[in-house]
C-alpha cells in the first residue's frame, strides 16, 4: 500500500500515514483472530487458539507456560483437560481481571463517576467517593465469588460484600471497618 502510494507520487509522509492507518484499522491488529479451515463444515480452533481465547477471556492476558505446553501437546482441547485448566485459571488471582472487566463493561462500572448526585437531595454527597468506590469494589468481589461457583450452587447463592460505609447505606447493622468482606 505504501509503495503503491509512493509510485503514484503521494508525498512520503502521506504514504506512511496511509500505511499506519491501514495497519491500525486492520481486524488482525484490533482483534484476536485465529486461522480456521474455512472449507470445513464446522471449523474448529486449534489448541493454541483455545489457549489464547481462554487466557484473554479469563485473565485479560497472554497464555501462561502451562497452557502453551498443553497446546503444543494437542491436549488442551480434550474435554477433561480443558475443564481442569478452566478450574485452574479461575482459582488463580489473575481471574479477578475477568470479573472486573465484565462488571466494568456489562454494568458500566467504569463510568460510575460520570455523574454527580445533587447534594440537596443526597445530603451525604461529601462522603460519596468512599461509598462509590466501596459499591464498585463490592460488585466486583461479589462477581468474582459467583464466577467460582458450580451451577447448582449458584441458585442458592446469597452473598453480600460490605464494609461499614456500605452497610450503613443499606441499613445493615453490626458491620464495622473499612475493609470489604463477604
Amino acid at each position: 500500500m505504501i509503495h503503491a502510494a509512493l509510485d503514484k507520487k503521494v508525498p512520503f509522509v502521506d504514504a506512511m500515514l496511509l500505511g499506519y492507518k491501514a495497519a491500525l484499522c486492520s481486524p488482525h491488529f484490533l482483534f484476536l483472530t485465529e486461522p480456521t479451515d474455512t472449507k470445513a463444515k464446522n471449523p474448529k480452533l486449534d489448541d493454541y487458539a483455545v489457549a489464547s481465547r481462554l487466557s484473554y477471556f479469563l485473565w485479560s492476558s497472554m497464555p501462561d507456560a502451562k497452557l502453551i505446553e498443553l497446546a503444543a501437546k494437542k491436549e488442551l482441547t480434550k474435554p477433561a483437560t480443558l475443564r481442569a485448566q478452566v478450574e485452574r485459571m479461575l482459582n488463580d488471582p489473575k481471574a479477578s481481571r475477568f470479573t472486573a472487566n465484565f462488571a466494568g463493561q456489562w454494568l458500566d462500572l467504569r463510568s460510575i463517576n460520570a455523574t454527580s448526585p445533587d447534594p440537596q437531595i443526597y445530603g451525604e454527597v461529601r462522603r460519596l467517593p468512599v461509598l462509590v468506590d466501596a459499591a464498585r469494589n463490592a460488585t466486583v468481589l461479589r462477581g468474582d465469588s459467583e464466577a467460582r461457583l458450580e451451577p447448582h450452587e449458584l441458585r442458592a447463592f446469597r452473598l453480600d460484600v460490605l464494609n461499614q460505609r456500605l452497610a450503613q447505606h443499606y441499613g445493615i447493622a453490626d458491620v464495622f471497618g473499612g475493609e470489604l468482606r463477604r
